[in-house]
């Protein structure tokens, strides 16, 4: 009969751009901790980054297991999805009892305002777990129906903080400004996604040429996503040039009759005029995705000197939580937006901003900037030996 082998701690693995806080957790406690991380069947394959981030997971010092038992003092869940008997809601809520037994479950978020989504089925197939937090007061803004219920049933909550300042895991990296360049996800029509990226330009534009500017795509594909495409190739004064003129020429669509124009013209002539607005902002940036591993933006805030480049979104969250500035460049009027992005525009009163601001850093606990996360979960682990 093969030995059931022992953990310390398990970490169940879904998708890379789940889990940013893993590759701290291994770097800064496998000297100490037996940690291993759960693989489930592959349901996407997802591109190159997912295996570049396995495999500094595994340089770090953790263990991969697919199906054979084991056993753990700590089980450690993060965000995931799907519905019964399918996905990993079947792969860690049905089958992963059969193969882990564990002493503690926690759970994490990713986002300081995010919730847990599948903490009723949770609890019902696994047990009540402690949820481990960047923030018990903003715990659950975006995601209520998760805070109301953890509040109801008395689950325990430990503020955790962000460990990316204290605890890092790139080097040799920094920057004067990054840009996040957002998902797809964040614009609902072309007209947003020409403004988004014109608000884009417009901020470059106010740079001095001097200051080092990364552009970081939002975390999907290595390649970037459908708005971050390009017309032209980067390379060549000619092309260069012609770039400029086109991003001067497509400047008239942003106000007025040509803002009206603009939502007329078919799909194949306001695709170009975007991506021409992209080629301007590639050619002024360095693509991080080229040099370094396509991480979570978090991993890389802490190496910002001045300030970061954004539009509404979690990137925003994370900035406030590490004190660098932030310059939003979407001016789409809040009513449009999806009710996430009505709530984080409320919370840091982004419509009062005005340039890179400071203005959200007190919206932000101040238990958060002092919480040290993985002496936290060292505490956590250690806790009833």
């Amino acid at each position: 009969m093969t030995k059931t082998q022992q953990f310390d701690i398990l970490l169940a693995y879904t998708s890379f751009r789940r889990h940013g806080y893993y590759l701290n957790i291994i770097q800064y406690l496998s000297p100490q901790y037996r940690i291993g991380i759960l693989r489930f069947p592959p349901h996407k394959k997802w591109d190159v980054g997912e295996d570049i981030y396995l495999a500094h997971c595994e340089k770090l010092g953790c263990e991969f297991i697919w199906e054979e038992k084991v056993s753990s003092k700590a089980l450690i869940l993060s965000r995931f999805g799907g519905r019964p008997g399918e996905g990993y809601f079947k792969a860690i809520l049905e089958d992963l009892p059969r193969q882990v037994l564990y002493e503690k479950l926690f759970v994490m978020t990713g986002s300081g305002l995010e919730g847990v989504p599948k903490l009723r089925e949770i609890c019902q197939h696994l047990t009540k777990p402690t949820l481990l937090v960047p923030s018990c007061d903003l715990f659950g803004l975006l995601e209520p129906e998760a805070r109301d219920f953890a509040l109801e049933n008395k689950i325990p909550m430990v503020e955790m903080g962000m460990p990316y300042l204290k605890y890092p895991v790139i080097k040799d990296f920094e920057t004067d400004y990054l840009l996040a360049y957002p998902s797809h996800v964040s614009v609902q029509t072309p007209l947003q996604e020409f403004q988004l990226a014109r608000g884009l330009v417009k901020a470059l534009k106010n740079i001095p040429k001097s200051d080092r500017i990364f552009v970081k795509v939002h975390n999907v594909r290595t390649g970037g996503n459908r708005l971050s495409l390009t017309l032209f190739r980067k390379n060549g004064l000619h092309q260069q040039n012609l770039v400029l003129l086109l991003v001067k020429i497509s400047s008239w669509f942003e106000t007025g009759i040509g803002k009206i124009l603009f939502s007329f013209l078919p799909r194949i002539i306001s695709s170009r005029l975007m991506r021409v607005q992209n080629d301007f902002i590639f050619n002024r940036c360095e693509n991080l995705s080229e040099k370094y591993p396509n991480y979570g933006i978090e991993h890389f805030l802490p190496f910002v000197k001045k300030g970061v480049i954004s539009g509404l979104s979690n990137t925003i969250v994370s900035s406030m939580a590490m004190k660098i500035p932030v310059l939003n460049v979407d001016d789409c009027p809040i009513d449009d937006r999806p009710e996430n992005y009505k709530i984080i525009s409320r919370l840091f009163e982004i419509e009062k901003w005005h340039g890179f601001s400071c203005h959200g850093f007190d919206k932000i606990p101040h238990s958060v900037f002092q919480s040290d996360f993985i002496e936290q979960l060292d505490s956590q682990l250690s806790q009833g030996e």
